[in-house]
């Protein structure tokens, strides 16, 4: 019964995400930024470390399969563009990255979005990402990249790019920041 209210939990998590939502552009452009350059501190999920840059906050996500009370997920985070609370995961800009060991990641399919277009393969890092750009169930702006590493791990990205006062895009340095510095431990 635990699992299934956590299950359903995520799913409301998940709409909430799709809801929020909102035309305004960053006011801060990274654009013109190196991604070398931005500066922050390195968040430990558990399996896996990322930068979060200044001004960003991570909060981890729950362990929905655990029977433990408050357990966290150490294979997922939520790295929050102007966090400051978790609540800011459902009205802010979030990269949520998800970490596979070698050889258990399955890339997820545009065939179940509407409006996909692919996303030109780039370089974050060492890293090299690829995927797919979609709307979300309320219409916002998402995009769904994926990698793997030297040794063999994957990291899954969602990037939810738009909120009530900000905007983010994979080609920010921010963002280019945080996807290439992903790294299992």
């Amino acid at each position: 019964m635990k699992k299934l209210i956590a299950l359903m939990l995520a799913l409301v998590m998940l709409l909430c995400f799709a809801a929020c939502g909102g035309e305004k552009a960053d006011k801060g452009d990274k654009n013109s930024e190196d991604p070398a350059e931005i500066t922050g501190e390195t968040f430990d999920a558990g399996n896996f470390t990322v930068l979060v840059p200044t001004d960003w906050k991570a909060f981890p996500v729950a362990d929905m399969w655990s029977d433990e009370e408050n357990a966290v997920d150490p294979d997922q985070v939520n790295v929050v563009k102007g966090g400051e609370s978790e609540f800011d995961t459902l009205t802010k800009p979030v990269i949520q990255i998800v970490h596979y060991e070698p050889d258990s990641m399955i890339n997820p399919s545009p065939d179940f979005y509407d409006d996909v277009t692919t996303v030109d393969a780039f370089k974050a890092g060492e890293l090299s990402w690829e995927g797919f750009a979609t709307v979300d169930f309320s219409g916002n702006a998402m995009t769904l990249i994926w990698t793997t590493n030297a040794a063999g791990h994957g990291f899954q990205a969602t990037v939810f790019a738009n909120s009530e006062d900000a905007k983010i895009a994979v080609t920010d340095a921010d963002v280019l920041a945080v996807l290439g510095s992903v790294a299992n431990k």
